[in-house]
Formats: C-alpha cells, sequence, structure tokens
C-alpha cells in the first residue's frame, strides 16, 4: 500500500522529534540565556564597581532579566528548523531506501537517532561478510555506527550518515519471517536495546540496536509487535476466507 504522501505542517513534523531531543533543545536554549543574563549582570557589576557607581548594580539586574529570553529565542529559532529538517530529509532518504528494498507500505510511524552493531554468529560468519563486501574494508567488524532507525508499517531501515549522503547499514521487513528477539547472551549489550533479523537485501545480518533516547526505543519496540501482531491476524483472517470459499 502506499504511503500517505501528504506534507508534514511545522507542528508535524516537529512532534516526530524525539521527546528527549526537544528537551535537550529547550534546555540548550534556556542555558544560552542564563550564561548570557549572568554575564551582562557581572560586566554591569564590574563597571559599577570600577567607578564606584552602585546604581549601575540594578540596571545589571534589570538588564540580565532582559537578555536571557532574548538569547533563549535567538537560539531556538536557530536550531528548531535545522532539527525539524535533519528529520525531514532522513524520513525522505528512508523512503527512498525502503521503497529499493521492497517495503511495501511507507508510512512511517517512528524515526529517531540511535546504534546499530552487527551481531555474528562465529568468526566465520564474520569473515565471510568482510569477503563478501558485505561491511567495508575500512571499518572494524565490530563497529558500532550511529544511525537513524526508521520504522515504517511494511518494515524497519537503518542508515548512517556519511560525507556526500546516507548509506543503508539494515532493513527487514514485516514479512512472515521477520524475528525481532531481546539480545539474550549478547556480551555487554546496553540496556532496551533489542536484535532484529534482516531480510530481503540484508538476509542472513543481524543488528543490534539501541538508542540514548529510551522512550523512542521503548515506543518503537511497542509499535514493532503491534504491527507483526496485527499482520499475523490479516494473514489468518485471509486464510479463513480462503478455506471458506474452497468449501463453498
Amino acid at each position: 500500500m502506499p504511503a500517505n504522501s501528504g506534507s508534514l505542517s511545522v507542528d508535524r513534523a516537529w512532534n516526530t522529534v524525539t521527546l528527549e531531543e526537544r528537551i535537550q533543545l529547550v534546555s540548550k536554549a534556556q542555558a544560552q540565556g542564563l550564561t548570557a543574563g549572568v554575564v551582562f549582570a557581572l560586566f554591569m557589576g564590574c563597571i559599577g564597581y570600577g567607578f564606584d557607581e552602585i546604581s549601575l548594580l540594578p540596571v545589571g539586574v534589570a538588564g540580565a532579566l532582559l537578555i536571557i529570553p532574548l538569547f533563549s529565542s535567538q537560539r531556538w529559532r536557530k536550531e528548531k528548523p535545522e532539527l525539524i529538517l535533519r528529520y525531514l530529509a532522513a524520513r525522505s532518504v528512508a523512503r527512498r531506501y525502503a521503497y529499493g528494498c521492497n517495503i511495501t507500505d511507507l508510512d512511517i510511524k517512528l524515526i529517531f537517532q540511535g546504534v546499530c552493531k552487527p551481531i555474528y554468529d562465529s568468526e566465520e560468519d564474520a569473515f565471510d561478510r568482510k569477503m563478501a563486501g558485505n561491511v567495508e574494508m575500512d571499518e572494524s567488524l565490530d563497529d558500532e555506527k550511529e544511525v537513524w532507525i526508521c520504522l515504517m508499517e511494511g518494515g524497519i531501515v537503518v542508515m548512517s550518515e556519511r560525507p556526500g549522503g546516507a548509506k543503508l547499514e539494515f532493513s527487514a521487513a514485516f514479512v512472515p519471517e521477520f524475528v525481532i528477539e531481546p539480545p539474550d547472551g549478547i556480551q555487554d549489550a546496553p540496556r532496551f536495546s533489542t536484535v532484529v533479523h534482516g531480510n530481503g537485501l540484508s538476509r542472513g545480518k543481524k543488528a543490534l540496536l539501541w538508542s540514548s533516547s529510551l522512550g523512542a526505543m521503548y515506543v518503537f519496540e511497542r509499535k514493532v509487535t503491534e504491527i507483526v501482531e496485527n499482520n499475523l491476524k490479516e494473514r489468518k483472517r485471509l486464510i479463513e476466507q480462503i478455506a471458506q470459499k474452497a468449501a463453498h
């Protein structure tokens, strides 16, 4: 089923940014405003002390109260559009990769930044992947990569950023053989991480996914489970319908 191609409003685009990143941006903006206010108050205090003008101290305090929201707003207006554009660009590229991976439903449910680490069943498996070209020669087999994790109605796309554009790291469509599991037995696996088995272009691959945005990671696992269960129910319903028609 094709994805909804309707354009995103600014508010909807902002809501696609993870809660942790929005809170972090608010904190940065407030910190810059407070820093500017404190610096101005200290500057006016130094001038007042140097010229023995105590009356400048209230001026410094009043000026600081005016400066704080100005500098906070300036950083907010600068970094919010940049963050939104990064997410919109990632959404666009993720859909292109998903289409190339034969993921049929491109409706994006969740997108966030995380970390991807390839998982190998054995040293021989790792060596075979290296020789097959699935791992670039200039990177380690155990490299952890900062990636964009995109959950769509039809599957998962994981891609990294590099000079010149994005690179597809991993993909998995929600087909009957799709597998997602906890990282049991994986040494040093982060909390709230999960293992996804690839299919299609990533057939035979396994990836350990996690994120510093714990809320996004929690929602990701819940939504994947929900989509897989709904797909299973739909397949059962179709099978029952076919069986009923065959019986008649």
